[in-house]
């Protein structure tokens, strides 16, 4: 790659303007390897195909971790995937809904998320004691009751 065609492709608006190295026909794998910032971008070309980039990183153990991020052609779905423990961390879907396998954090930053911190907030103002009271109930209170006071007989 020439100087001319590397400053074109870094500082191009779309990828088809852009002077990129052909490698469609080099068939085999390609590995970059830079201190830090490494950068690469795949375009996959066929109808329903996928696309990933693979991230190995050296934990300061030196143990290497494998992270993937993938787009699914099929599927219209963003996905990060942990290839070092075979786990889907995360898809985004085209709709922009997230699904994780899980959230660390307060959530201060999220929206469209409820979060029940007390019985008020789900609008129930007896206490834990009163609810406490009613175990084991399976059906209407009321019902339980008239039911009951059918067969009771005062004299």
């Amino acid at each position: 790659m020439t100087a001319v065609t590397s400053q074109n492709s870094t500082y191009a608006t779309y990828a088809d303007t852009a002077e990129f190295v052909d490698l469609s026909q080099h068939g085999q794998n390609m590995q970059i390897v830079q201190a830090d910032n490494a950068q690469i971008t795949l375009r996959s070309s066929g109808d329903g195909s996928a696309s990933f980039l693979t991230l190995i990183a050296k934990e300061p153990d030196g143990d290497q971790t494998e992270l993937r991020v993938m787009n699914e052609g099929n599927t219209n779905e963003l996905k990060v995937y942990d290839a070092t423990n075979d786990n889907y961390l995360m898809t985004v879907g085209s709709d922009g809904k997230v699904t994780a396998t899980s959230f660390v954090g307060d959530g201060s930053g999220l929206t469209g998320i409820s979060s029940v911190g007390s019985l008020t907030d789900l609008g129930v103002t007896a206490s834990a004691t009163e609810l406490n009271y009613v175990e084991g109930v399976t059906s209407s209170i009321q019902d339980q009751i008239n039911a009951n006071a059918s067969q009771v007989n005062i004299s």
